[in-house]
Order: C-alpha cells, then structure tokens, then sequence
C-alpha cells in the first residue's frame, strides 16, 4: 500500500483504540505502514504482541490513564513487523483532561527490549515523543519508558490485557509514581514546628533563597504560584498548623476563580515533603496529594486536586 494511504489506517486504528479501548488485532488495517529499514527479530519481538492497560505512570507526565495496541503488520510482502497504537488520558495545558492518540512506528531494538517513535495521528504525523519497552519478564506485565512532549522519560507500567477483556474506552486511573517508591512518613513539614508553622501569603515574584538562607524565623512564607497548565494564581493565602495532627489551609485564586483545600497528613523526609488534600473541610474527601522539595529556604511542589494541578513555589521571608 503506498504511503499516502497511511492516514486513513491511522485514523481507522485511532478510532479503534477510542471506541473500545485497545482493539483487538483483527480491528484496523495496519498494512499501509511501509516496512521499516531495519525490522525487529520475531524472536524479540513476539512477548510484546498484545493489548495492554496503563497501571503506573510517573507524575510528572501529566498523564492519568491509557491503553496500548503492539501487533504484527498483516501486510503479506516483505516480513512481519511491529507497529502500535497508544491512547493516553492527558492533562493538557488547562489543566484538565484530553485524549491523545497516537502510533508507535516503527520499533527497533534496544538494550533490554525495543523502542518507537511516538507518532501523531492524522496529517502531516511528526514524531513527540519515544516509547521504550523492557522485554516482560512474566505474562502479565510490560515494563518501559515514556517520553512525551519534550518532557522525560518517566516510567511507565502496563498490565496485558486477556483477549476477552475490555475496558470499553475508560481505562482506569494510572498509579501516579513519584521519584522514591518510599513516601516521607515523619509527621510536618520539618524536625521542627517552628520551621513551618505560620502564613503564606501568594505573589508574582519568588525572592532568591540564597539571599534569606540565614532566616531561621517562624515561618511567614510567600509563593509565587501558577495554577492549572501554567496560567498564573492571582492571589492566595496558606496557613500551616503544627501540634499532635500538622494541617494546612490553602486558598488558590486562579483564572478568576476562588478554592479552598485542607491539607493533612503533613510528611517530610530529607528534602521531601508531601500532604493530602481534601476539599470542603479537613475530614471531607480526598480530592488529591501535595508533593513537593525543599531547597534551603524554597519548597517547590504541586497541588493536584480535582483533576487540576498547580505548580507553585514557596519562600521563606521570614
């Protein structure tokens, strides 16, 4: 099939993906992709046919969920070969959520396993992204790589998928992975209460930490904040309790729009800090988790909540 009958394949496969999930093999013609220069072994290649669901990502994909088709190309000249198709559920620069489709073409070999170019779907197809996969060590799960958008790689995790299982185009959320696979368990933000009890106080400009990193004072911190795809917080307001139970109340002002979450399970070790987050009140449900890193006298980290995330950066000024 000649080149310029690709996008109709992809758009079929795309379609595929979006309408039940993974196809299965015998659902959109993959044919129309010309053999690659250099094929993968069938040897290599075979653990890797299949329909898989997104189960781990690392967070800083900005990516919730997905799923993922590798086959064989069922053209009958030259030999087989592989080639994909990946659904993912992104955050995109709104901080809500979109589906990308898109096509791994062609694989290769790499150490460990194989790698593809992550493809966009539909005219003029650029490459955003590499996909590397691990060969599976058991039947159920896929190991790799992603790196998307000129961001990563961040690790991802996909369980196969049995022939007979679908998850009919909603895949369930991804296990979010942070850099450690062990979360700070040491109750506050701090050996000490006095080092982040206190205000916080949202503005445009975040000082040099180098220039107040002598400033042991009780903590008045101040953030330059920016909320959901990078859209500036105009305004907000933290205050951070110590005691038996450490919690926080954050007011974030964002594209005209007023939120308040309650913070609690405060943690920290070495460098790390982390939180839930809840909405309504501190005993209402939990809505999403604070991350973030304290350098000096700065703590940078994201507020995700709702299906929204914030970047924002904490100084003390003490």
């Amino acid at each position: 099939m000649s080149r310029g009958r690709l996008i109709p394949v992809l758009a079929a496969l795309a379609l595929a993906v979006g309408a039940v999930g993974v196809a299965r093999a015998t659902t959109g013609d993959t044919t129309g992709f010309p053999p690659p220069k250099v094929v993968v072994p069938v040897s290599t290649a075979v653990p890797f046919e299949g329909r898989y669901v997104l189960t781990a990502v690392g967070k800083g994909a900005n990516v919730r969920s997905g799923e993922m088709k590798i086959e064989f190309s069922e053209g009958s000249a030259g030999p087989q070969f592989l080639v994909g198709g990946l659904q993912l559920d992104e955050y995109n620069s709104a901080g809500q959520l979109e589906i990308g489709l898109f096509s791994l073409y062609p694989f290769t070999e790499a150490p460990g396993g194989v790698t593809a170019p992550i493809l966009s779907q539909g005219l003029g197809q650029v490459s955003l992204g590499r996909l590397v996969l691990l060969t599976p060590t058991n039947s159920t799960e896929l190991k790799g790589e992603l790196g998307l958008h000129q961001a990563g790689p961040f690790p991802v995790v996909f369980r196969r998928l049995p022939e007979e299982q679908s998850v009919n185009g909603s895949p369930p959320q991804a296990k979010q992975l942070t850099e450690t696979s062990e979360l700070p368990s040491a109750p506050g933000w701090g050996p000490s209460p006095a080092e982040y009890e206190g205000d916080y106080e949202l503005t445009d400009a975040a000082p040099d930490p180098a220039s107040e990193a002598a400033v042991l004072a009780p903590v008045i911190l101040v953030a330059q904040g920016f909320g959901p795809g990078g859209v500036p917080v105009s305004g907000g307001r933290m205050t951070v309790s110590g005691g038996g139970s450490p919690s926080a109340e954050v007011t974030l002002e964002a594209g005209g729009q007023s939120r308040t979450y309650h913070l609690t399970e405060l943690a920290w070790r070495g460098d790390q800090r982390v939180a839930k987050v809840h909405s309504d009140s501190p005993s209402g449900p939990v809505v999403g988790s604070f991350e973030g890193r304290q350098a000096g006298e700065t703590l940078k980290g994201t507020l995700e909540a709702e299906g929204v995330r914030y970047n924002l950066s904490f100084t003390h000024r003490g």
